[in-house]
């Protein structure tokens, strides 16, 4: 359970919050002072949720005690990224919808 969390909030922090955009804007601007941003450059580590989820998953269960299922797991988890944040993006929907409904009543 406690993976499947922080699964959901490395996918909602690397791709939703628009926290690692800046994070690159800012390496950009030390890097190459004068040059327009240029927002196709990645940082696979930085940018990625899939390898996130999958390498502190590993860390995780490394610590806490390895096995092949928890293993599976972690991969299962790596792989299903995209759909955890279409499951956020939805909910995030789903919640706009229900104030605008209790705020027209």
């Amino acid at each position: 359970m406690q993976l499947l969390i922080i699964a959901f909030v490395i996918v909602f922090i690397t791709d939703l919050s628009g926290v690692v955009d800046n994070i690159k804007l800012f390496i950009w601007n030390k890097l190459y002072k004068g040059i327009a941003y240029n927002d196709n450059w990645r940082i696979h580590l930085l940018d990625c949720s899939l390898c996130q989820v999958w390498w502190i998953g590993l860390i995780y269960i490394l610590i806490n005690g390895f096995s092949f299922y928890m293993l599976g797991y972690v991969a299962l988890l790596s792989f299903l990224t995209p759909q955890i944040k279409d499951l956020l993006l939805a909910l995030q929907g789903l919640l706009q919808k229900l104030i605008d409904l209790i705020w027209s009543i």
